[in-house]
């Protein structure tokens, strides 16, 4: 069963059953512009298919095209929401990367990686860590070697021995002799940890020059002041060059500080309101003839006539709500700016932003039928309407009131 049997059918004959009403491809030879994708990205279970096309759109553009949201919701139709949807997505998934850098000049941008193969790239990247972890630990101390503690100021310089003060050193001087690292450590203090088993021979870059004792310092050491340094410490800023620099302090800088300054949170752009438009055509004549004559109080205020099309339909709704002529052509020329570049747009806002409300309807007069016919008064001999002979309003109103005093 070990031979490889050439008349086997492949896996894909038994995952994808095949019927007359299944796909069938028709492939043809695409010069020059073809893109690679792969079956991951293809067939991907948990991605939408707007982010499946959206990762194969953007693995066609060439290095360095724009990929932000608002350029790829002008190019689909798609809104911005889906579009960020999508890429966040794919951000989740490892098939882009949306980093904030900052350029030479200072100014914060996104760079956006986009990844063919996720899977490969994080093997590949995880075989170079692999094969860099030796030069790494070169020089690093291991769990049986302790490093050494960097030298004081008096042992990297012997010039400044007298700046330091020195150890204390109780009788004769013993011979230099291989002594394990934990040798730097003073009598006094707090019993340092257990070191392990010390390596033998020398240490030839922390060996002090053989040769006379330094003599104390001068000045007395207060007794407040603790014992001379008993672990690696930096050197002073004045002896900065003579301290030691390991290489693996330069291998685990970090690479990339593209995360080091807050990426200023960006306010989506609102959309412009639309025009106002009216709900006839009967002032669309006038309209256009107001904004034409609009150059004869400003020359600045001189409009195309594609302008002017555009444009039309909005003065004619002020129109339409009872505006007067001169007011509009007054709210339009007043209080322009000094330097007008775009008047059409200066236009367009102020006609918008300072559409007045529409006039309510007036009170319709109430509709009685047919008036009253006339009337003779049976006491004045005076004429009035009412649908029946009587008094009129006055003596009717004098009978009312002289009744209760009669009484």
């Amino acid at each position: 069963m070990a031979d490889q049997q050439l008349n086997a059918p492949s896996y894909a004959r038994y995952v994808v059953r095949r019927s007359l009403s299944g796909v069938h491809k028709v492939t043809e030879f695409q010069h020059p512009g073809f893109t690679i994708i792969g079956d991951h990205l293809a067939q991907h279970r948990e991605l939408s298919l707007t982010a499946i096309g959206l990762a194969t759109y953007i693995q066609s553009l060439p290095e360095g095209a724009p990929v932000d949201i608002r350029t790829l919701a002008g190019k689909f139709p798609e809104s911005r929401e889906r579009v960020a949807t999508a890429l966040r997505e794919l951000e989740a998934y490892g098939y882009i990367e949306r980093v904030r850098e900052r350029t030479d000049n200072g100014k914060l941008v996104t760079v956006t990686y986009s990844y063919n193969n996720p899977e490969a790239t994080r093997a590949r990247r995880a075989r170079e860590a692999a094969a860099r972890s030796p030069r790494r630990t070169t020089g690093d101390p291991t769990p049986e070697e302790p490093a050494p503690p960097r030298p004081t100021t008096a042992e990297a310089t012997p010039d400044a021995m007298v700046e330091a003060t020195p150890e204390p050193v109780p009788g004769p001087t013993p011979e230099l002799a291989p002594e394990p690292v934990p040798a730097y450590e003073p009598t006094p203090g707090p019993a340092p940890r257990p070191a392990p088993e010390p390596v033998p021979g020398p240490v030839p870059a922390y060996e002090p020059t053989p040769g006379p004792v330094p003599e104390p310092v001068s000045e007395p050491v207060p007794a407040h002041e603790p014992a001379p340094v008993r672990r690696a410490e930096p050197a002073p800023v004045g002896h900065a060059e003579t301290a030691p620099v390991r290489p693996a302090d330069l291998d685990t800088a970090p690479v990339r500080t593209a995360h080091a300054a807050p990426a200023p949170r960006r306010v989506p752009s609102r959309p412009r309101p639309p025009l106002p438009r009216p709900r006839t055509s009967e002032h669309r004549q006038a309209a256009a003839a107001l904004l034409a004559e609009l150059r004869r109080a400003d020359p600045r205020l001189l409009l195309s006539v594609r302008d002017v099309h555009r444009l039309a339909p909005a003065v004619a709704a002020w129109l339409e709500r009872g505006a007067d002529p001169d007011a509009v052509r007054h709210t339009l020329t007043t209080g322009l700016p000094a330097p007008l570049r775009h008047p059409a747009a200066l236009l367009a806002h102020r006609l918008t932003a300072l559409l007045p409300p529409r006039l309510p309807d007036a009170p319709a007069a109430p509709t009685t039928g047919h008036p009253h016919p006339f009337q003779t008064c049976d006491t004045c001999d005076r004429a009035f309407r009412a649908p029946t002979p009587g008094h009129c309003r006055d003596c009717r109103r004098q009978g009312a009131t002289a009744e209760p005093v009669a009484a």
